[in-house]
């Protein structure tokens, strides 16, 4: 979700959210979630309006996949990675 200079990016497995200001940390190297929860929790009440007014999935996901936060798919994972898991 972005909104002006802020960025939050969420994830449901494990459950962790981050948030970024894009003007003062444009290459998003620090997570200012937990020292920004209001704003945290307005960005995720706009997040989840915008979920409700989206189509419902034709089909469930079959598998979800590791994705290693802050990598690129050549960078192989290593212990103590954070990982999201994106669905098919």
């Amino acid at each position: 979700m972005r909104a002006g200079d802020w960025e939050l990016q969420v994830s449901g497995r494990p459950a962790r959210d981050w948030l970024f200001d894009l003007a003062k940390d444009p290459t998003e190297k620090r997570n200012v979630a937990a020292a920004n929860p209001q704003k945290v929790a307005e960005l995720k009440q706009r997040l989840e309006q915008f979920q409700r007014e989206q189509a419902k999935p034709l089909w469930a996901s079959l598998i979800e996949v590791p994705v290693g936060v802050h990598k690129t798919v050549k960078q192989p994972l290593v212990a103590g990675d954070d990982v999201v898991y994106w669905p098919n």
